[in-house]
C-alpha cells in the first residue's frame, strides 16, 4: 500500500492567500463526499505545500475516480521517505514491488526535485532510483511514464502512477446556474464546461424520459448532489403547432425553454442560463436567430460551445464519458422549412400576441414546485 495521496490542484495555486484558501476547502470537501459516497470511514484529509493529502488505507481501484474531480490537475500515490540515500533506496524498493501490480511502461525516466539547503543532489537520487526498475527503457526526451523523487526538509517522498484530473475549478467556486439538458451531445458537454469553471449546477431537462445517468456522471466530477428539474412541454409546442407558428416553432421552444429556466432560476437562486447552442449548427442557431433569442431573455446566457467545432464537441464528450449516453433525439416538432432569422422585433411583437401567452400561461400550470423535487 502506498503511505499517502496527494492531489495537486490547476488554477487555485494562481489565487490570493484569502480566495486559495477558501477554494482549497471547498476541493477538499468535494474530496471528502466522494470517499465517504465510496463507504471510506477513516481517513484524514488536510491542506499543505499547495496541494491536499489524503491519509487511510484508499484502494488503487479508487484513484482515477477521484482525481476525476473538477479542480484536481493529478493524483499521485506515495511512499514516503527520508532525505537520505537509504532511506531513498528503501522507499525505491517498495515502490519497485508495487509497480510490478501494473503494466510496465514503454518508457520511463525519474525526475526528482528538491528543496533549498538539502545536501543531497538531484542527479545522485535520480540515478540511485533508476537503478531499481532496470526492466524498464530508459527516455529522458519523451518517457510516456515519470518517477517523482519529491525532497524537502519536512518530508520526502517517491511516485510514480499519477492520474490525471479535469483541471479548472472546485465545483460550486463560482456561483449557481441553471443549465439547459437534454440527451444530445451539446447540453451535456456544456453543462460539463461551465461546472469545471466552478458554477453549481441545477439541471432542467425538457422532456418524459429520465436522464438521471447524465446527472450521475456530473455528480462524479462535481463530488456533490445535483439538483434535477424534469418539464416535460410536448403540451406547449402541440399548442404552438396549431397557431401561426409554423417555421418558427423551434425559436418559439427555446424562447419557452428561457421563460422556464428564469423562472427556476429565481425559485433555485442562480444567476444564468447555460445553454448547448452552437453557432450555424441548426436553424434557431444562427447568429441571427441567437441574437434575436437572447433579446428577450431577462437573464444571461452563457453558451459555452458557441465557437467550436462538432467534432471537437464529440471528442470532448467521449472524453468526459457523456458520448455513450447520447441517444439521438428524434423532435417531431421541427418544421420542414424552419427560420433561420427573425428579427427581434418581430420576435419581440410575437412572444407578446395573444397565441402564445395563452401557450405559455397554460404549460406553466404545469410546471413541477421545485420544493416537491427529489
Amino acid at each position: 500500500m502506498y503511505d499517502a495521496i496527494i492531489i495537486h490542484y490547476a488554477e487555485i495555486f494562481l489565487k490570493g492567500s484569502s480566495v486559495k484558501r477558501h477554494f482549497e476547502l471547498i476541493l477538499l470537501e468535494r474530496i471528502r463526499q466522494k470517499l465517504l459516497w465510496l463507504g471510506y470511514t477513516e481517513f484524514q484529509l488536510s491542506v499543505k505545500d499547495h496541494a491536499l493529502w489524503i491519509h487511510g488505507q484508499i484502494s488503487q481501484d479508487h484513484y482515477a475516480y477521484l482525481a476525476k474531480t473538477f479542480g484536481v490537475r493529478y493524483l499521485l500515490p506515495i511512499i514516503y521517505c527520508k532525505n537520505s540515500l537509504n532511506s531513498i533506496k528503501e522507499a525505491s524498493k517498495r515502490l519497485q514491488e508495487l509497480s510490478q501490480n501494473h503494466e510496465s511502461p514503454s518508457s520511463f525516466r525519474v525526475k526528482a526535485k528538491k528543496e533549498k539547503g538539502l545536501s543531497i543532489a538531484s542527479k545522485t537520487v535520480e540515478l540511485e532510483v533508476l537503478h531499481f526498475f532496470p526492466q524498464w527503457k530508459l527516455s529522458l526526451s519523451n518517457p510516456s511514464l515519470i518517477v517523482h523523487a519529491v525532497l524537502k526538509k519536512r518530508h520526502s517522498y517517491l511516485g510514480f502512477q499519477r492520474f490525471d484530473g479535469p483541471g479548472g475549478l472546485p465545483y460550486g467556486a463560482s456561483g449557481k446556474v441553471i443549465a439547459l439538458v437534454s440527451k444530445g451531445i451539446d447540453s451535456t458537454v456544456a453543462a460539463w464546461m461551465i461546472a469545471k469553471r466552478g458554477c453549481e449546477l441545477v439541471l432542467l431537462h425538457f422532456g418524459d424520459s429520465s436522464i438521471d445517468k447524465i446527472r450521475v456522471l456530473l455528480e462524479s466530477y462535481a463530488g456533490k448532489k445535483i439538483k434535477l428539474i424534469q418539464l416535460p412541454h410536448q403540451t406547449y409546442l402541440n399548442q404552438l403547432k396549431d397557431t401561426y407558428a409554423g417555421k418558427y416553432l423551434c425559436i418559439f421552444c427555446k424562447v419557452g425553454m428561457y421563460y422556464a429556466a428564469q423562472y427556476y432560476a429565481e425559485k433555485t437562486h442562480s444567476q444564468a442560463i447555460v445553454t448547448g447552442e452552437n453557432l450555424g449548427q441548426v436553424a434557431s442557431q444562427t447568429l441571427n436567430n441567437m441574437v434575436s433569442m437572447s433579446s428577450v431573455a431577462s437573464m444571461l446566457l452563457l453558451r459555452p460551445l458557441v465557437g467550436m467545432d462538432k467534432e471537437a464537441i464529440i471528442n470532448l464528450a467521449k472524453q468526459i464519458g457523456s458520448f455513450a449516453l447520447y441517444i439521438n433525439p428524434q423532435c417531431a416538432f421541427v418544421p420542414s422549412h424552419p427560420s433561420t432569422a427573425i428579427s427581434s422585433e418581430k420576435l419581440s411583437g410575437l412572444v407578446q400576441s395573444e397565441a402564445f401567452t395563452k401557450a405559455l400561461c397554460e404549460w406553466k400550470l404545469h410546471w413541477p414546485e421545485y420544493e416537491k423535487q427529489p
